[in-house]
């Protein structure tokens, strides 16, 4: 641009009315010229960012965290495991839950198991939903809501955040009490028994009872209905004692006697 201003210089001594729209003109042409470079840095920057904010949508779905960049150079998380819950696991007080009903949105949503096993389903009122599983819950809507007159309901029950189970351990132990123990896993008998602080010192010749879901029962040392009892020994055939190696699960009940 240098080597064309004495020219317009020159120039314009012979006609000083076409000096300044020469000049003018030079100087439009340049700005023009900045304008279009700086637009389209603009435009670049512009879809780089839509670049960024597409790849972090994507990665969001694997475990990135919303709106923060991605590198350019760096491949997407890898999704993290997400370990489902076991089969067996039940709704049990503080159990939080999703329930959906598509034939009415209104009685959609987050509910939470109270202390008496139910929830309170908006204005359909208490549902006693105790030691369910989610199908088991899905089934026990859908018949009260077609009960009350909907011709038909579906209804789908999530557990959102699962509660503990609970065993008891009665009889001949320091302690006797509930035990809680992770939603839909085990623990072994050894394990209640320490837990409970261990057999009484006076205790001699004693054995155990295990009512499989006696918790349900309203006997308390009996099995539910369609479960059994067992019953062990804790000396082993070579007349030592022994903790039999039985497992245990939710509502079970472990009852030490002599």
């Amino acid at each position: 641009m240098s080597k064309f201003l004495p020219r317009i210089c020159s120039f314009g001594e012979g006609s000083s009315r076409v000096t300044p729209v020469l000049l003018c003109l030079a100087c439009s042409l340049v700005l023009a010229s900045g304008c279009a470079s700086l637009t389209d840095n603009e435009r670049l920057q512009k879809l780089i960012a839509e670049v960024r904010a597409a790849n972090a949508k994507t990665a969001g779905g694997v475990g990135a965290v919303p709106g923060t960049p991605v590198s350019d150079s760096e491949p997407p998380a890898e999704p993290s495991p997400v370990l489902p819950l076991p089969a067996r696991v039940t709704l049990q007080p503080e159990t939080v839950v999703e329930i959906t009903v598509d034939e009415d949105q209104s009685l959609s949503g987050t509910y939470e198991v109270n202390n008496a096993s139910a929830i309170r389903f908006r204005y359909v009122g208490l549902v006693f939903l105790g030691n369910m599983t989610p199908e088991a819950a899905e089934t026990t809507i859908k018949k009260l809501l077609e009960s009350r007159g909907f011709r038909t309901a579906t209804v789908k029950v999530t557990i959102v955040k699962a509660s503990h189970d609970t065993i008891r351990v009665s009889g001949w132990v320091n302690e006797p009490g509930l035990l809680e123990i992770g939603p839909g896993s085990e623990i072994s008998l050894n394990d209640a028994l320490l837990r409970a602080k261990g057999l009484r010192a006076q205790a001699k010749g004693i054995k155990i009872t295990v009512a499989r879901g006696g918790l349900l029962n309203p006997f308390p040392v009996s099995a539910a209905p369609g479960r059994t009892n067992e019953e062990y020994a804790l000396i082993g055939p070579d007349s030592k004692a022994t903790i039999p190696a039985v497992m245990l699960r939710g509502n079970d009940v472990v009852h030490v006697l002599t």
